[in-house]
């Protein structure tokens, strides 16, 4: 290997980087002490822009049609995440177990900026 250590570069979306990578990382570092780990926490379409780039070996984003295509990757999905809606008790959307999509989009909404997968 040219006398050069193995190095793993990857780029996740923050909440995988808070909760699911962790022990992944932990039991990866274990397996395999020779390899050099590099993780960056980035929102889904920076992600993608770096994985594009060439920057680093894989990214784990948020499911996106518009921002995940292209022949050059090859897409797996790892798991579903519900997304959750959250409101006032008295608010008119509170009275919802589950709401459609068609009710959601009447409200304003507080999102995260662009760059994030929602």
């Amino acid at each position: 290997m040219d006398g050069k250590q193995s190095e793993l570069c990857i780029a996740a979306i923050h909440s995988v980087c808070a909760s699911y990578l962790p022990p992944v990382l932990q039991k990866f570092c274990h397996d395999y002490p020779d390899v050099q780990l590099r993780v960056t926490s980035l929102g889904s379409d920076r992600s993608l822009k770096v994985l594009k780039d060439g920057l680093v070996d894989l990214a784990i984003v948020m499911h996106n049609r518009f921002i995940i295509t292209g022949k050059e990757m090859l897409v797996q999905t790892l798991y579903y995440e519900p997304i959750e809606v959250l409101t006032a008790a008295n608010h008119p959307l509170a009275k919802f177990e589950s709401m459609p999509w068609s009710v959601l989009i009447l409200y304003t909404q507080v999102v995260f900026k662009d760059g994030y997968g929602m």
